[in-house]
């Protein structure tokens, strides 16, 4: 049975807010985070990693998803995302139409 992909939050950076019109400001979080279980199977290639829990995640990603590169990757969070919290994911190869 292949266990289901996991990663871990292992840094956050609050990002500089900004304003987008008059009087609309936003800002957040820069997660970074690594694969979990199983920790060296997506270590080597790029893959397409789209987040599945917590689902207050799922539904504020890029439509793609991130981009993961020697099994780390990066995404942005409206609130804080506690260093150490796991993340469900679905992982996909990425090939050169998917970037």
């Amino acid at each position: 049975m292949e266990i289901a992909p996991e990663a871990i939050v292992t840094r956050v950076v609050k990002l500089p807010v900004r304003e987008v019109v008059e009087g609309v400001q936003v800002g957040g979080f820069a997660v970074y985070a690594k694969m979990y279980v199983p920790a060296h199977k997506y270590s080597s290639g790029l893959y397409l990693v789209k987040i599945e829990e917590p689902i207050a995640l799922k539904y504020l990603q890029r439509e793609r998803g991130s981009l993961m590169e020697h099994g780390e990757f990066q995404f942005d969070a409206v609130d804080y995302v506690a260093v150490g919290t796991r993340l469900k994911i679905s992982i996909l190869s990425a090939t050169q139409n998917s970037l």
